[in-house]
């Protein structure tokens, strides 16, 4: 936002300054008007309909208007240069849709133009030009055409960043991309400008309808042509986005890829992705341009019942103006917005989402950007629901299908994955690994059937989860063993935990529904479980040998020397 004091100050001195210059430029400098008002008008309304159709390069906008002000500089002089270049910005302006808390835009720009066209002006009287129709094929009154050209984008461009330093506060470059595009865009229209400047000297009026006219048409060619091949590399983009998204991705790597991508290609202030969920919309993914906002509730909320809409009516809804959608939602929280967008995300015949965004500036998506949008919001619901699929699949590879606990293979894994990055922790760590096996299983599947023993295998598994809950993983390591790996535990430590285990298992009873007994009531099982421990470093130089060393206290210590107790790895080698 721009200080109010630096508005007010702004519309004190365009008061006094831009009727001065007016006044100056009419009364000291040349002027050629007697007669002259209807091609002057001819002139304006070229300028006009040429500033109508700006070149859009990368969100800039450059205006063909300068080949024309030059031949009205040279023809009618300074003061109507200047009169047309104000008329030209005026309805440029009113176009945009500039609001009235933007106003000041108008003084803003009608003086620093006046300044340039003054500035611009001294030199070309410095490089020996003259306003002399006769005088152009004199070497030297090209020459200072030229150099009053270029002076004009020079003196603009240093006006802009100082604009843009002192009075909106923002960083710039000197010689940026805009700058680049306005000297080239010099090296097409000069050459025009000075041609029509000829031929409204040799012919009069009728100059300005043989090139004025052409010019006005290939201004809007130009622009086609240029919206054609800007097309062509936003879909060329687009497709590399989709094959970025195609590929194996978790749902959170879809989502950063998704937001990056679309920022990068549509340069967009917010962006809002929601998924629906229980049959609500749930907000997945935020991107503010500017990081020092925070997104509050109430501005989620707002963002919300646009995307709300989209998904209740399957419709996307496009505001180009913030006059069009001014009073549906609190303007308070959208008070810097004007454009907005929000595109259904669909998969197979459902909305499953809705991407929404918006941006400061108006008319900011035109219609292939809603259909680049409408592309990009179809890769993602694809996205999407192949990385879901893919966590479905890597969890269902990773968990053992009875008991819902890891594997053997995934805990293998995990163990590696703490081998792989604990030796660069300064810091000495304890992880010990508790592997228990249930006592005499056998009897109990002989006894009431396998169905009954893998109800007990599916209880046990859940108290052992009960017990660890986030201080370690569990796993069932095979038919009736579980291992339980515990990052910074002590021997001392799992022995602790594993003697809690054993007093609950022991006086708990195991409730099996699918028994094979002669009734129909359920039977309660009761038994008891051995267990080794092993710990590192105490106990081994390497994490992957706590398994190997757990198993042999397990069976030496425990198994062997009668169930149902608890064994650890050094016990064993006494």
């Amino acid at each position: 936002m721009v200080n109010k004091k630096k508005i007010s100050i702004l519309w004190g001195i365009w008061v006094i300054i831009w009727p001065l210059i007016l006044w100056v430029s009419y009364n000291h400098y040349y002027l050629n008007v007697q007669d002259q008002i209807m091609d002057i008008l001819l002139f304006a309304s070229f300028m006009v309909l040429v500033a109508l159709f700006p070149l859009k390069v990368n969100n800039y906008e450059v205006f063909f208007t300068n080949g024309i002000s030059i031949v009205v500089f040279l023809m009618f002089g300074l003061f109507v240069e200047i009169v047309l270049t104000q008329i030209v910005i005026i309805i440029v302006l009113l176009n945009a849709g500039v609001r009235f808390q933007e106003s000041f835009r108008f003084p803003l720009n009608m003086l620093s133009l006046s300044i340039v066209s003054i500035l611009s002006a001294e030199v070309f009287y410095l490089a020996g030009g003259t306003h002399s129709g006769a005088n152009y094929e004199n070497p030297k009154q090209l020459l200072a055409a030229g150099i009053y050209a270029v002076i004009i984008i020079i003196f603009n461009t240093l006006f802009n960043k100082l604009i843009d330093r002192y009075f909106y506060n923002r960083d710039y470059s000197i010689f940026g991309k805009e700058e680049k595009l306005e000297f080239t865009t010099l090296l097409l229209v000069f050459p025009v400008g000075y041609v029509l400047y000829i031929l409204y000297t040799e012919i009069g009026t009728l100059g300005i309808f043989y090139l004025g006219v052409p010019f006005v048409f290939i201004s809007v060619i130009i622009q086609l042509l240029y919206s054609y091949q800007e097309l062509n590399d936003y879909l060329s983009k687009t497709s590399k986005i989709g094959h970025l998204l195609t590929k194996n991705l978790s749902k959170e790597e879809v989502y950063e890829i998704f937001m990056r991508e679309l920022q990068g290609l549509i340069q967009t202030d917010y962006i809002r992705v929601f998924f629906a969920e229980n049959g609500e919309l749930k907000l997945k993914k935020v991107y503010n341009k500017d990081e020092r906002e925070q997104a509050t509730i109430k501005v989620l909320e707002t963002y919300n019942s646009f995307s709300k809409k989209v998904w209740e009516t399957k419709k996307p809804i496009v505001y180009n103006h913030a006059r069009e959608w001014s009073g549906k939602v609190d303007d308070e929280v959208y008070r810097n917005i004007e454009s907005i967008v929000s595109l259904p995300i669909e998969y197979g015949n459902e909305v499953v989402g809705v991407v929404t965004s918006a941006s400061r500036q108006k008319r900011k998506f035109e219609n292939f950007h809603v259909e680049i949008m409408d592309i990009l919001t179809t890769y993602l619901g694809i996205a999407i629901h192949n990385a879901e699929n893919l966590e479905l699949t890597r969890h269902e590879s990773n968990i053992d299908g009875l008991t819902q606990i890891y594997n053997y293979k995934y805990f293998e894994s995990i163990v590696s994955s703490y081998e792989a990055t604990f030796k660069d922790d300064p810091m000495q760590k304890y992880y010990s690994m508790i592997l228990l096996d249930i006592d005499l299983f056998k009897q109990v599947n002989d006894t009431y059937g396998h169905e009954a023993g893998n109800e007990v295998l599916t209880q046990l598994a859940s108290r052992l989860v009960f017990f660890v809950g986030d201080l370690g993983v569990v796993a069932r390591y095979g038919g009736e063993e579980f291992a339980i790996f515990l990052p910074n535990f002590t021997s001392s430590d799992a022995h602790h935990l594993a003697t809690k285990i054993c007093n609950d298992i022991r006086n708990r009873k195991f409730i099996s529904y699918k028994h094979i007994l002669n009734h129909q009531e359920p039977v309660s099982i009761s038994i008891t479980v051995s267990v080794g421990i092993a710990t590192y470093p105490t106990h081994c130089r390497s994490l992957l040998e706590l398994i190997r060393h757990a198993d042999r206290a397990m069976y030496v210590g425990a198994k062997n020397k009668g169930r149902d107790r608890i064994a650890v790895y050094e016990e064993i080698l006494r």
